[in-house]
């Protein structure tokens, strides 16, 4: 049986999140007051979400939209509201990039041949940008003659080629209702190698003890490449100068006269 959710609307039952009466997360509630959700911004919410969805659009950014449906389009303003410099949509359907420019977008036709890199080149003068925002979804379809194929992860794997090294990726959506945040690229240890040393110094974390580290000469390089190979649990460290070996041989030496 529907209920009357919080919002004045109905649930739909058909999302998990319905499921669980968590009506905050669903997508799908039908609700009462269109005309009132129109004129106060509602659509806006979901494309303002592209600020909380991991893509950190901020002042000066320049942000690439993939999709100019309704998400795509409040999206898009979203983001000049946060103070993007560009904000460029890419979609298939003229008339939706049409809409995009109407309100101050620059618009990629996915539909043409040209790679994405270097339309968004053209636009930005380098063929990427500081903020990527996938407002398609899972229907996703590829582009030029791959149009009409049915896609799932050609809108992510274009994100992550185009985002600039450091930048940032937003997946708002109903596939990612959980709100869940993704890190990655190479570990920032300047941030952190201070603390983690002093961490080590005094007895908080025994790495090596944890990994297993096994140190080798150089020339048992290859053992330990075809132990590791096999999935030993243990972390090889060649000492080819055999320097490891003889400071451990010393710090042993001074712990047993002590």
């Amino acid at each position: 049986m529907r209920q009357t959710t919080a919002f004045g609307g109905l649930s739909c039952l058909l999302s998990t999140a319905c499921q669980r009466t968590e009506w905050s997360h669903c997508w799908c509630v039908v609700l009462s007051f269109r005309e009132i959700a129109a004129e106060t911004g509602v659509g806006a919410m979901t494309g303002k979400s592209s600020r909380y969805a991991g893509s950190g659009v901020t002042t000066g950014s320049t942000v690439y939209v993939a999709g100019a449906g309704p998400v795509g389009l409040a999206c898009a303003a979203s983001c000049q509201l946060l103070g993007a410099a560009v904000v460029i949509v890419g979609d298939m359907i003229p008339e939706r990039l049409a809409q995009a420019r109407s309100f101050g977008c620059e618009t990629i036709d996915l539909r043409e041949r040209v790679p994405l890199g270097e339309r968004i080149a053209k636009i930005v003068g380098v063929p990427e940008v500081d903020s990527a925002i996938d407002c398609v979804g899972f229907e996703a379809k590829g582009q030029a003659e791959q149009a009409g194929t049915e896609q799932p992860a050609t809108v992510l794997n274009s994100l992550m080629a185009l985002t600039r090294a450091g930048g940032a990726i937003g997946i708002p959506g109903l596939g990612w209702a959980k709100s869940h945040t993704f890190g990655t690229g190479q570990c920032p240890v300047l941030r952190y190698n201070r603390q983690l040393m002093m961490a080590i110094l005094h007895d908080k974390i025994a790495i090596a003890k944890a990994v297993n580290v096994t140190v080798l000469p150089l020339e048992e390089a290859p053992r330990g490449y075809s132990d590791f190979d096999k999935g030993v649990p243990k972390k090889f460290v060649l000492d080819p100068h055999g320097v490891v070996r003889s400071r451990k041989a010393a710090a042993e030496l001074v712990g047993a006269q002590s």
